[in-house]
Parts: C-alpha cells; structure tokens; sequence
C-alpha cells in the first residue's frame, strides 16, 4: 500500500511539473485566434506591417500574411478572422479578383468569421455606389472627390456602444487616433442601416486637394455589425500604427469573432500620451521634411534634433528610416533611434535593435539600448 501511495505521489509531482513547464511556454487560457493580414497590391506595405504588430500584442493571436493567390487556394479555411490593411482599398479588390471576393464573402457571410477594415480597409468593405467594394457594412462613402482631404492625428469621442467595447476610454471626454485621409462614412438608408457607430470624428481636416471645411466631424470614425453569419468591423482610422492605441486593432478581431474582450498590459495601453490633435498642415509638414533631411544629411545633433521631433509630431513615414538610423555610426544616434522606436511603439524594429545591442561597445550606451529593447518586447504578446 506504501509503494502505491509513492507511485501515486510521484505520478502528481510529475503531472505538475509537466504543467508548469508548459505554462511556461507561450501558452494562454484561451484557445489561440487564427487571423491574417492581406497582403495585396493596393495594400500599403506599411501598413500591412502596422496591422500585424498591432495584433501581435494579443498573446491569443497567431498572426500570418495572406495573399489573394492564398486565398484562391483555401488558406482562408485555416483562419478565424481577416483584416484588410490600409492603401487603396480598390486595387486591394481588384487584386483579389471576383473569385477571391467570393471566397471572402463566403468566409464571412456563409461560415459565419471576422472581417476588420482598417482606412482603406473599411472602403473595401462598404456598399459605395459605382465603386467595387465588398457591399458588407450598409454604409457608403460621401466626397470622394476630397478623398486626399490630409492627415494627422484627429480627435474622436466613443459613444456607450463604443466604450463598451473599448472600457479603457470610457472616462475620456476626447481620445486621439491616427487619420490618413480615410473615407467617409455615411448611411446608404438612414431608415433601414442595421451597422452600428461606435465613435465619431471631432477634428475637421481639410488640409489639401481643396477639401471644404466641416466634412469629417460628425462622420463614423468606427462602425460594427453583423454580415449574414458572420461580423465585421470597420475603423476609418489607424489605430493599428497610432502609439499608445494599437491594442485596439486586436480587440477588434475579438469583437468580430465574439470572443472575450481582455484587457492590455499598460506597456501598450496609453491612451493619456496625447492631448491635441496634430493635423499636418503646411507647417507641421514643412517641419517635418525638414527632419528628413535632417536624419538623412544632418550631422549627429542634427539627425537627434530630427528623431525627436518627428517622435514628437507622430510622424507617419518616420517608420521607414527607424532601421537605418538604429546602425548608424554614432552611438548617440543610435540610442535616440531606439528611444524614439519605444515611444512609437516600432515592435517590427525589435530583431533590428537586438543585433544593435549585441553589437554595441560602449557600455553605458548599451544598457540604455537593453531598456528600450526590453520596452518594445513588452508590447508584444507572444515573445
């Protein structure tokens, strides 16, 4: 009986180590969610890396890329939930052809997923006459002629609806995004629209291509609802690229596929980082190509005065010379590259900045190097 009692002891003791070894690995409560980016020609290289960052924080997320030809050859079948980048929302379509647009409507209409549509994204899923577009969301674009209308970082307000979904803005008045001259939304049927807002717009661009004042406030900045068996979600901005905002694009997916909405570490929550909005007028752009060249031409002092204003600004393109900026020649440099990384949340640079701190001599410079790498492997979920 002693001997039994042993094995039995034994038999728990390795049961409980083979738990705790696996709750070590990157293994969560929840089953994982399988959801892609597409990738087409019409989707802005960028932001197909935006999206995929930005729903990189949820530990739950496997995230891939998929391509129309994916998709033509049943790759969809392997996923929960589709997001469509921001570009060009009818070169996206068009690339995907009528056979791959079956296929996603099918996805979502038929077999009852997720769909989020991020700035162009949200055009590929409206129902706007004359233009080819998914015709999910009963909601259709108004000025398209103003589509250029500029961007920046805009003001929106979450209606209840809205801080249902996202609580952690439920007590701010005014919450900031990142807008690129996104479309606007309005309803094909006032009387019958079954999509639901969730936010409005508060800040009036009209920046450029001789867009009239007073078009973008009052306008949907965030509609959900229901496509036959499935849900969409369609967001006229870039939370998936604005810093401090990101994890909003993930708990989109969640909403889509009914899943709990869990909460974010504060490493990526940080709604509090704004408090104005920064349009990118003639000035604010003047600066910020003056930077470019900065960072590009300058000397040291020069090239950090340009990384902490473009930090500062929000800078959109800033993104393209954070790499090349992490290896230059002076330490100093490199260090404000990989602060300015950290407060943008730059998560894609982090193979980039880890070559950077192995390679680093100085010893002081290297462990402020470890700090921001440290910082931006916080921001990502799944390690």
């Amino acid at each position: 009986m002693k001997r039994t009692w042993i094995l039995i002891a034994c038999l728990c003791a390795s049961l409980f180590l083979t738990a705790t070894a696996t709750a070590g690995v990157n293994r969560t409560a929840h089953p994982p969610i399988r959801v892609a980016v597409f990738e087409g020609h019409g989707g802005s290289p960028g932001c197909v890396i935006d999206a995929v960052e930005s729903l990189r924080i949820d530990p739950d997320m496997i995230v891939s890329i998929i391509s129309a030809d994916d998709i033509l050859n049943g790759k969809l079948e392997l996923l929960d939930a589709l997001v469509i980048p921001g570009g060009s929302g009818s070169r996206q379509y068009s690339n995907l052809g009528e056979l791959g647009i079956a296929e996603i409507r099918r996805f979502v209409t038929e077999k009852g997923n997720g769909i989020v549509g991020l700035c162009a994204g949200s055009y590929f899923l409206s129902d706007t006459p004359d233009y080819v577009c998914m015709r999910l969301v009963d909601y259709e674009a108004t000025d398209i002629a103003h589509d250029n209308r500029g961007h920046g970082t805009i003001a929106f307000k979450l209606n209840e609806k809205g801080t249902a979904i996202f609580p952690e803005l439920a007590d701010r008045d005014i919450s900031y995004l990142h807008y690129y001259e996104g479309p606007l939304l309005v309803p094909n049927d006032p009387e019958k629209v079954s999509g639901q807002v969730l936010s409005t717009i508060i800040s009036d661009v009209h920046l450029k291509n001789d867009a009239p004042a007073g078009m973008t406030p009052g306008k949907p900045l965030f509609i959900n609802g229901t496509a036959g068996k499935g849900r969409y979600f369609a967001a006229i901005g870039h939370p998936e690229n604005t810093p401090g905002m990101r994890w909003m694009t993930p708990r989109m997916v969640r909403w889509v596929l009914n899943k709990p909405l869990v909460s974010y570490p504060d490493t990526v929550v940080r709604p509090d980082i704004y408090d104005k909005e920064i349009l990118f007028d003639k000035e604010t752009t003047n600066r910020e190509d003056t930077c470019f060249g900065h960072i590009v031409y300058g000397d040291e002092d020069r090239k950090i005065e340009g990384i902490n204003t473009l930090t500062t600004i929000k800078s959109f393109s800033f993104r393209n010379y954070l790499p090349g900026l992490l290896r230059d020649s002076s330490p100093d440099v490199r260090l404000a590259a990989a602060k300015a990384a950290l407060e943008l949340e730059r998560t894609e640079v982090i193979p980039d900045l880890a070559t950077v701190v192995r390679l680093e001599a100085d010893p002081a410079i290297k462990k402020n190097l470890q700090t921001c790498l440290a910082g931006l492997k916080s921001m990502v979920g799944k390690k």
